[in-house]
């Protein structure tokens, strides 16, 4: 397909809801949006998935899927190094993520496993904590060196969570979750979670819950064993605070780079250097963002743009004191 040429404009999506035996009220209420259900554990404001792509909310481009777009406008929308690496798809997926009870315990294989097993992209991901109610925890890792057979013998002990170190986060801590790390969001939290466009999971643990035909939930226990990473690398959490008018940054690695901007006053973000999309995500208060040529995209809490790779720079107009914004991009 030949590529379009020309100015791209900020762009915004329809979120797409997903309904979970675990979701509750917290995201549409977060967003601002109506109720959308009751059991919203998730909400993609920026996929790329099979039958889960988002379609462009507003503007020239309405109507058009970001795969569309990626495919239609290659560098100009992602950037040479992205487009290097992963051709004509857009390589992240934008969640947020209301455990309005315990998720699964489970793991994501790495990019080699995944292109082994079912042609598909890893999945590293990152979550940002926007709020928990008391008493709110996760688990992320192990939290000693074990083996292969001490996992095992866990699993058929069922005593998996024993093994896991236990968190009780609070806004502004900073998961990293690499591919391999055995992970599990207690009831409680509002995250965001930044990830590779990927869905695969291997669940290991469900509390045993059925489905909605009444069967226990699919487990993946042997896919699972050559998935994980036993060592022990660190929590892996950091508690970041943000500083007025400066971008900080969260997380670096090779999938993507994620930071956290304080606009206390108009702020300037030069992208001139930078050689890839990025994702502009509210996650406290509002702001309006305005591209090069004057025109405002306003962004509510709770609400992502996409920033083409061929827009220089965008002013970001703070609409509240208390305005936090994260930004994602691949370098």
């Amino acid at each position: 397909m030949q590529q379009k040429v020309g100015t791209l404009p900020i762009i915004t999506f329809e979120p797409i809801f997903k309904s979970v035996l675990w979701g509750g009220t917290r995201i549409a209420e977060f967003k601002g949006l109506p109720p959308q259900g009751e059991s919203i554990g998730e909400a993609w404001d920026l996929s790329p998935m099979e039958n889960s792509e988002s379609i462009v909310a507003s503007g020239p481009l309405k109507g058009y899927s970001i795969n569309e777009l990626t495919r239609l406008y290659g560098t100009g929308l992602c950037g040479k190094i992205p487009t290097e690496r992963y051709g004509h798809r857009f390589p992240l997926l934008i969640k947020w993520i209301d455990s309005n009870a315990d998720l699964s315990i489970q793991v994501h294989p790495d990019g080699a496993l995944s292109a082994k097993r079912h042609n598909a992209c890893g999945k590293t991901e990152m979550w940002y904590c926007v709020d928990t109610r008391p008493g709110a925890y996760l688990y992320n890792g192990f939290n000693r060196e074990i083996t292969q057979t001490d996992f095992k013998d866990a699993v058929a002990a069922g005593r998996v969570i024993d093994l896991l170190g236990k968190y009780n986060p609070v806004k502004g801590d900073v998961f990293f979750i690499p591919a391999g790390r055995v992970h599990s969001l207690g009831a409680g939290n509002l995250i965001l979670e930044i990830q590779e466009a990927s869905d695969i999971t291997y669940r290991i643990y469900d509390y045993d819950r059925v489905d909605t035909t009444g069967q226990p939930r699919k487990l993946h226990i042997e896919e699972s064993l050559d998935a994980i990473d036993y060592t022990v690398s660190g929590s892996c959490i950091e508690h970041v605070s943000p500083v007025a008018d400066s971008e900080v940054t969260m997380q670096e690695c090779p999938q993507f780079t994620a930071t956290l901007l304080n606009p206390v006053s108009p702020m300037h973000v030069d992208l001139s250097e930078r050689d890839s999309f990025t994702i502009f995500i509210v996650v406290e208060g509002s702001a309006s963002l305005i591209d090069p040529d004057g025109n405002s995209t306003p962004l509510m809490q709770g609400h992502t743009a996409l920033v083409p790779a061929s827009m220089p720079s965008v002013d970001i107009i703070p609409g509240s004191d208390n305005c936090r914004i994260v930004t994602v991009y691949v370098i």
